[in-house]
């Protein structure tokens, strides 16, 4: 992302390189990484079930066993842990893949509403902090990307450590870029730039 939209005039200068290094990176590469890789990506393939990958009816179908598993408990859930502690037993789940699922179980739907009010806090708070158009696309592409692939992909517990780490540095560098800005002249056209 960052080579795109900042650096494009550098990656179009170097493109064949890059095309060169990657080539010569696959073919460098032993057999048996290229198989482990190859089986991480289509692990879904490989499982006796009738699943493709994380598709549309997967989703529903999940939706579908959700709401038969939890019934009256689906609007306060079955209490924080509930889904390491006892998830493996609803196989029909497929491993939870979606921070929408373990969020219902675990604080049902009061939780998962709530644990978003928190999200668009942060994010929106963030976002009206920065004054620069950089800064914006910093916090964009920090709290966006995070949360589409929670509801994708579900998240675990030390992603949210990671997640809070990069929060806090975020806030840290626009704190740090504002008060340079705020305390130099108006005739320095670096920080302008900035602006």
């Amino acid at each position: 992302i960052y080579i795109f939209a900042i650096k494009k005039k550098y990656f179009r200068k170097n493109i064949i390189y890059i095309i060169i290094i990657i080539g010569i990176s696959y073919f460098a590469v032993s057999q048996n990484v290229k198989k482990t890789v190859t089986d991480m990506i289509m692990f879904w393939g490989e499982q006796k079930t009738e699943i493709h990958g994380s598709s549309v009816s997967l989703r529903q179908e999940q939706f579908e066993s959700m709401q038969k598993i939890l019934k009256s408990d689906i609007i306060w859930g079955r209490g924080k842990g509930y889904v390491a502690r006892e998830g493996n037993k609803h196989k029909e789940m497929y491993g939870y893949e979606s921070i929408v699922y373990t969020e219902i179980f675990d604080n049902g739907i009061i939780g998962f509403v709530l644990f978003l009010i928190v999200y668009a806090f942060l994010y929106i708070k963030l976002l009206q902090y920065s004054k620069t158009k950089y800064n914006k696309f910093r916090v964009h592409s920090l709290c966006f990307p995070f949360l589409v692939s929670g509801f994708m992909t579900g998240f675990q517990t030390y992603m949210f450590t990671v997640f809070s780490v990069f929060y806090i540095m975020t806030v840290n560098t626009i704190m740090h870029e504002q008060k340079i800005i705020k305390n130099d002249t108006k005739n320095n056209p670096l920080l302008l730039a900035l602006r």
